[in-house]
Parts: structure tokens; C-alpha cells; sequence
């Protein structure tokens, strides 16, 4: 049995609700292609949860692009080929349902996302159903984010918009940085690992770790109203 404090729910976007990650690796080969560079797997989860000017810098570093492309380009050829792509963006398993029930049991919801305001109402357009039962979104070029995941900044600033304690918050997170995030802001966190990463990895941080959305059972952690 599980603690039933849990006041309200915090959700990464990316690969936790919606499925970004395909059109992102998708939108990443583009600007690779011409230089005969390729994005595999390995270099993929080095990149993952981390805000932009930091992964364009690891991808530069490791696939060698140095005077070939800057970070900065690459970002910016990433927001475009994703910012085409990204009106096309699917839920995750599970994401409908999930957000539904809570927001029929009146959790107050929050998003923490490392993506920036802009491409957020691009992924959103094709989901307003959803996204509309959530009340606070902050996005990782927000002011008050000084630091991106693995930092806790994001998940703070998320409860205290939605005026609790970020221990009284649940999170849901597929990435590794974004775990260790919610956990550093006091929070339990839920990880929903993408099929292809290393789960051990995820139970330094949590031992709730699930395969889908589908998996988590709501009954356990929030107290339905008498």
C-alpha cells in the first residue's frame, strides 16, 4: 500500500505523454545526413531529457562536427524539422486514459518540460483534449528555471504553481535525467523507461518503474474522495 498523500501529479512531456522521441531522433538525422553522420541508440540516450544547448554540444563532441556545424545551428535545425513534424506528434500509451482519470478525481496536474513554450503549442495542437485538463505548464526556457533536468528547478517551480509541496507531488518520467530530477525535488516519482534503456539504472532513483502508462495503478496512490 502505497502512501495516499499524493496531492497532485506532475508530468514530463516528451516521451512520457507524448511520443516525441521518434520524431526527434527523426528531426536529429536530418541535419546529420548531409555529413554523413548517423544518431545511433547509445549516443541517443546520452541526449535525452537534456535541454537543447546542452545536447547539441554532446552531439557535436561526439560525432566530431566541429567546424562543420555549431550547437546553436543544430539546435536550430532541430526546431524546425521538428517544429514540421511535430503537429503529427502521438500520445503515449496509456496518456489519455491516465490524465482523464485524475482529472475526474480532481488532482491538480502540471506538465515540467525541458522543451521550450513555442514547440510546446506545436505539440499540443493535435491534443487539446488532453493538455486541456492540465492547469500549469512550465517549459524549460521559463524565467524561473534556472537550471534544466537533472536539477530539481523544474519540478519546484511546477508545485509550487500549483501551490503544494513538492512532496505531496507525484511525477511521471521515461528519462533517466528527468527522474533523477523529480526525486532531487522531493518528489516519488513514477518511470515509464523507454523499452530500449536499462531499468537498473532507473532504481538508484525509484522502484516504481512501469512499461506503459496502462501499468500504473491509480487506486494505490491517491485516495478516492468518499
Amino acid at each position: 500500500e502505497h502512501n495516499k498523500h499524493i496531492k497532485g501529479v506532475i508530468f514530463d512531456l516528451d516521451g512520457t505523454l507524448l511520443d516525441t522521441e521518434t520524431l526527434s531522433t527523426q528531426s536529429i538525422q536530418m541535419i546529420l545526413t548531409p555529413f554523413n553522420r548517423f544518431i545511433t541508440w547509445d549516443l541517443k540516450k546520452t541526449l535525452l531529457g537534456l535541454r537543447g544547448p546542452e545536447w547539441s554540444k554532446i552531439l557535436v563532441d561526439e560525432l566530431q562536427l566541429h567546424g562543420l556545424i555549431t550547437p546553436e545551428e543544430v539546435v536550430k535545425q532541430w526546431e524546425d524539422n521538428l517544429n514540421n513534424l511535430s503537429s503529427q506528434v502521438e500520445a503515449m500509451p496509456g496518456a489519455y486514459e491516465l490524465v482523464d482519470r485524475l482529472y475526474s478525481l480532481n488532482i491538480p496536474l502540471a506538465i515540467a518540460t525541458s522543451s521550450n513554450r513555442q514547440m510546446f503549442i506545436k505539440k499540443r495542437l493535435k491534443h487539446n483534449e488532453m493538455f486541456r485538463k492540465i492547469n500549469v505548464v512550465v517549459c524549460g526556457d521559463d524565467e524561473k528555471v534556472k537550471n534544466g533536468k537533472p536539477h530539481p528547478d523544474i519540478y519546484l517551480v511546477a508545485a509550487s504553481r500549483l501551490g503544494l509541496n513538492a512532496e505531496s507531488c507525484l511525477a511521471f518520467e521515461d528519462a533517466l535525467s528527468g527522474v533523477e530530477s523529480a526525486t532531487s525535488a522531493g518528489m516519488t516519482c513514477i518511470a515509464i523507461p523507454d523499452k530500449q534503456l536499462d531499468k537498473n539504472k532507473f532504481l538508484s532513483f525509484t522502484p516504481y518503474i512501469y512499461d506503459t502508462l496502462f501499468d500504473f495503478n491509480i487506486n494505490d496512490w491517491i485516495q478516492s474522495p468518499e
